[in-house]
């Protein structure tokens, strides 16, 4: 998504601290931006509500390298996410299925008994979590094998693939983000400087929103 601002960004000189020169045109821009395409996912939300609530999706979290990492994360989002987890992860002993805690076990095909991965379990229900949906992630073994076969898994068991970017649109839509901050986070990704990482860890906190909230 390139620059921490959206839309109108191109129109304004950067400094080489990635701070607007002009700050009250920037102000201003951002703020016609933002009323426009709240609008629109407003829209977009109420004609396609079974998008937000109804799937819940499943994607790999991290970067798939051959031979490499040693932790690979797959993360599911909406309303079965957890039932699912309780099919397919068996965690020994008495562990508690809480939000916001950490549960070790074993990921296995429910058809088969067979043990796909030995993995830890993290549990966020809604809505404190990324989408505000309910979110499991398993932490599995890096590399390529095991992540795709408990992602296939999660699939056979009922989710959907996620498309690109659809956790955080989901965030958004949800109103766990602005347009900025979702924005931000592709830009956090992305960064190639400690000075772009900390613009963009800005955006993520809200700070690059607040003057135009100001002004609204």
């Amino acid at each position: 998504m390139g620059r921490a601002c959206i839309g109108k960004c191109d129109e304004f000189e950067l400094e080489g601290d990635g701070l607007i020169i002009d700050e009250q045109r920037w102000v201003s821009a951002m703020s016609s931006e933002l009323t426009s395409s709240e609008s629109k996912s407003s829209e977009y939300k109420s004609s396609e509500s079974h998008f937000v609530q109804g799937f819940t999706i499943a994607a790999i979290a991290t970067a798939i390298v051959p031979e490499q990492g040693s932790v690979g994360i797959v993360r599911l989002s909406g309303a079965e996410a957890l039932a699912i987890a309780q099919v397919i992860f068996k965690a020994p002993g008495q562990q508690k299925w809480e939000s916001h805690r950490i549960l070790y076990g074993y990921i296995t095909n429910p058809k088969t008994n067979e043990r796909i991965d030995e993995a830890l379990l993290m549990i966020m229900l809604a809505p404190r979590s990324y989408t505000k949906e309910d979110v499991v992630e398993f932490h599995c073994h890096g590399g390529m094998i095991s992540v795709q076969r408990v992602l296939q898994l999660c699939i056979e068991s009922g989710a959907k693939l996620a498309q690109p970017g659809e956790f955080t649109l989901r965030a958004f839509l949800n109103g766990r983000l602005d347009l900025t901050q979702a924005e931000s986070i592709s830009d956090l990704v992305g960064a190639k400087s400690p000075q772009a990482a900390a613009t963009a860890l800005a955006g993520i906190q809200g700070k690059l929103a607040q003057p135009i909230r100001e002004v609204r």
